[in-house]
């Protein structure tokens, strides 16, 4: 994912087709802020407050998790 932190996209890299997955991000408390389906290159994260997050990305059987900074 980059960049790192992020200020209003964030973008996904991976050697796997990531079309059609699904992505949930989540705050340092633990709560789902967003959750959208993977559709393009990027991810429009202006809306969410500045702060530690957790990103996972779900296709199938695979799942990958990281972490960010807004």
């Amino acid at each position: 994912i980059a960049p790192n932190p992020v200020v209003q996209e964030l973008k996904l890299y991976s050697d796997m087709d990531l079309s059609s997955g699904k992505v949930r991000i989540i705050n340092s408390l633990g709560v789902t802020v967003m959750e959208t389906s993977y559709t393009n290159q990027s991810i429009e994260v202006s809306s969410l407050a500045s702060g530690a997050y957790t990103l996972i990305f779900i296709k199938g059987n695979n799942q990958v998790i990281k972490q960010f900074v807004k």
